[in-house]
């Protein structure tokens, strides 16, 4: 167990480590360079949600032919102890209300 807690406390540290040092160098950038980045990164953000919206509303009108198949699905047989018997007590204690 301990090596496992010391590994943690490596990988918190060097966490931490890289954390702080991001910090630092973002602080110390100008305020004009700090407003361009986080326009680009609007911008960048803006055109994937743009481009999302898009491509589902384009998406939704057209027909691929591609409709749900459910035919395999089926019923599936439900065993128990009682022989069947569960289900049908199930659905009677929930009438009930218990």
């Amino acid at each position: 167990m301990k090596p496992l807690r010391m590994a943690h406390e490596k990988i918190r540290g060097t966490r931490e480590r890289i954390v702080s040092g991001l910090k630092d160098y973002l602080d110390g950038l100008p305020q004009k360079t700090r407003k361009r980045i986080i326009l680009a990164m609007l911008g960048v953000f803006a055109t994937l949600a743009l481009y999302t919206f898009g491509k589902s509303l384009y998406d939704i009108g057209r027909d691929d032919g591609r409709k749900l198949n459910i035919g395999h699905a089926g019923q599936l047989p439900v065993k128990g102890e009682c022989g069947g018997k569960i289900h049908h007590n199930f659905i009677k204690q929930y009438k009930d209300g218990k």
